[in-house]
């Protein structure tokens, strides 16, 4: 149990490859009650470090804290300090955070969240959130903030896969955070999700956007269950439903990509016929998902909620 400290639960900074199972960071022995950290559950400065595991006693409960559950934050980097300026600490790249309960209490099921975000990715690049194998999921959930925050212009890399994001451990039930699932603020190449098995994360019950991506590009969106969020699905810079432009020529978040147009949805024994249009750039290739939902949305941009599968297409 390591709570109360008027700084961070547990810091890594420096040396790495060291491995965090097992702990309460923020809460009471029973695991119900917060007893919060100053800072941060687990502050991460240093590479290729372990937290959690794919089997319950390998789990850490990140609850209760001042700060975020856990952040992974790394000093600028050698070539964008400012004259003068110290030198940069080492990154914060290569870490595996699986399997824990963030924001959640002891049993999975009920908010115990902490004040900021469930994981914050500060600078930090080449890190992996969850995995394709039973218990490898984060249960990153009922914190005040977003689910997980990307920020700063070196948050590259990082892999977000497998992770319930808002719900209960089964996935079903509402733990929400309070502002977005994910939120990207200056964050590139990343990628949520994909569509092998076990590579999807379930986005739900949040009190903004399943996802939302201010500043960032080429980020990877694939085969995530997103719906009953309060807000969008995927929001582009933030703002609501970005409209179509002819050509696609626009910039902004994620290039501000234009989504597909569906004219009719046809089924049969055995497949369903889609027709539609995709304006955009040319001589590129797109992969086009196709989800349904429970209910169409009011605003006419419903979230993707059960995958269908996806094609190709140029």
């Amino acid at each position: 149990m390591i709570n109360r400290f008027d700084q961070d639960g547990v810091e890594l900074r420096f040396a790495g490859n060291n491995t965090l199972y097992c702990n309460f960071s923020g809460t009471d022995a029973s695991g119900l009650e917060g007893l919060g950290n100053s800072g941060s559950g687990v502050l991460v400065r240093s590479d290729n470090n372990v937290i959690g595991g794919e089997t319950p006693d390998r789990r850490n409960l990140l609850a209760g804290n001042l700060g975020d559950g856990i952040t992974l934050y790394a000093s600028p980097k050698a070539g964008h300090l400012a004259a003068g300026a110290a030198p940069a600490e080492p990154g914060t790249s290569g870490n595996l955070v699986q399997g824990n309960f963030i924001g959640a209490n002891v049993s999975g099921a009920a908010p115990l969240g902490n004040p900021a975000n469930g994981i914050g990715i500060l600078a930090a690049s080449d890190n992996t959130l969850g995995g394709t194998t039973p218990g490898a999921e984060n249960v990153i959930s009922g914190n005040a903030q977003h689910g997980i925050l990307l920020s700063w212009f070196w948050a590259n890399g990082n892999v977000i896969q497998g992770n319930r994001i808002g719900s209960d451990v089964g996935g079903y039930a509402p733990v929400g955070n309070g502002g977005s699932g994910i939120y990207f603020e200056d964050a590139s190449s990343n990628t949520v999700g994909g569509l092998a098995a076990g590579e999807g994360n379930r986005i739900a019950f949040n009190g903004s956007d399943g996802i939302t991506v201010l500043n960032g590009y080429e980020n990877s969106f694939l085969g995530n269950r997103i719906e009953l969020n309060d807000g969008l699905g995927i929001d582009l810079d933030g703002d609501g439903p970005t409209l179509n432009d002819i050509g696609d020529a626009d910039e902004g978040a994620n290039y501000d990509q234009n989504y597909p147009l569906v004219f009719s949805a046809v089924p049969d024994d055995l497949t369903t016929l889609i027709s539609g249009r995709l304006d955009t750039q040319a001589e590129q290739t797109f992969t086009l998902e196709f989800f349904d939902n429970i209910a169409c949305d009011a605003n006419g941009y419903g979230e993707g909620g059960l995958s269908h599968g996806a094609n190709t297409v140029s």
